[in-house]
């Protein structure tokens, strides 16, 4: 890999250029990029550098990812849950289900959710249980595919089969049924 500074890496990313990215992910070192995302002002170039981060499953990476859950951009805040989800290290389990307890928007519940599922971290099961009511189509699908994922099969099936009789998304309806399908083949 290639040492560059930080200010290279921001250099390359931010518009209206975006010829470095793929040269980025291919090249540069992960220390050189975790600095780079700590530094960067540019909301697109911070989501930028983290999906790269998640993409090479950047283990060390983590605490820096975990950071940008508080970041005051919602795209910076779904990024870095969904790259902690692609990492999944156990690690980030109970500052993702802090971040879920405490975050007020939708999508970033959303990729919460979704990154959760991934590291299979049961102690969030009661929380994910409660966002199957949640306002928020994507919230209740992620929900019960974390859920499907995540809880005794049967218990899971019980479960996603009642969430269904009262869902009127047929999108979420949908996504339900896909869940409920893929449990009954596997028990």
């Amino acid at each position: 890999m290639d040492k560059l500074s930080a200010a290279q890496i921001i250099e390359r990313l931010e518009p209206p250029s975006l010829k470095g990215l793929n040269w980025i992910e291919k090249n540069a070192r992960i220390v050189d990029m975790i600095r780079a995302l700590q530094q960067a002002e540019d909301e697109n170039t911070r989501v930028l550098i983290s999906d790269t981060l998640g993409r090479r499953r950047a283990r060390s990476a983590v605490p820096a990812l975990i950071a940008c859950l508080d970041d005051p951009a919602i795209d910076v805040r779904c990024s870095a849950a969904e790259s902690l989800g692609k990492i999944a290290d156990v690690k980030a389990g109970d500052a993702l289900l802090n971040h879920l307890l405490k975050e007020n928007d939708l999508w970033v519940k959303a990729y919460l959710v979704f990154a959760l599922a991934e590291l299979d971290y049961k102690t969030a099961i009661p929380a994910i249980l409660h966002l199957l009511d949640s306002p928020h189509e994507r919230v209740r699908e992620n929900s019960a595919y974390a859920l499907a994922y995540m809880m005794d099969k049967n218990e899971a099936l019980d479960l996603l089969k009642k969430r269904l009789s009262v869902e009127q998304v047929e999108r979420v309806r949908d996504s339900l049924v896909e869940c409920i399908t893929r449990l009954e083949r596997e028990t």
